[in-house]
């Protein structure tokens, strides 16, 4: 019998049972116990870091550092703090004047921040509003809002106590 006609039959016959055949199961381990999800068995990436939003950035005490690109003398405070439950603090001594602590509540609509503060000894109730130019968590500038829609008094803080 010549072998080159029979080889190719026999590989033939060979190939065409073994793909009838049905696979055998072979369990997937990743190396995790029989309690915990099976994975892909390839590494993890960390979860991805979330960009906190403004209102997280700017709770927290700032310090006045400069105004309209004026250093604050150091001898000089300004601080404001804002707290996550919408209360503020301000408190300011510019040598000149009696210190000045004021409390009221903010409210932070996108980049404007309205401040309220109540009538008390040291002056009438007050409204205004400010704009978050920048913030971070170590600086926030910020300009006040004239009536007009116009800004003035860019001031620059930076955060006196990690967030």
């Amino acid at each position: 019998m010549n072998t080159r006609y029979v080889l190719p039959a026999w590989l033939f016959a060979l190939c065409a049972i073994a793909g009838c055949s049905q696979p055998a199961e072979v369990p997937f381990t990743d190396g995790a116990g029989p309690d915990e999800p099976k994975g892909s068995g390839l590494p993890q990436a960390p979860a991805p870091r979330v960009k906190k939003t403004t209102a997280e950035l700017l709770v927290g005490t700032w310090h006045g550092v400069s105004i309209d690109g004026q250093q604050i003398p150091k001898e000089w405070i300004f601080v404001m703090e804002f707290m996550d439950d919408g209360s503020l603090n301000i408190f300011v001594n510019d040598q000149k004047n009696i210190p000045a602590v004021k409390m009221g509540t903010y409210k932070l609509t996108g980049d404007r921040i309205k401040l309220s503060t109540p009538a008390n000894a040291e002056g009438p109730a007050r409204d205004w509003s400010i704009v978050i130019k920048e913030i971070s968590n170590s600086e926030f500038t910020s300009a006040i809002v004239l009536a007009n829609g116009k800004e003035k008094e860019r001031t620059v803080f930076k955060r006196a106590t990690k967030p």
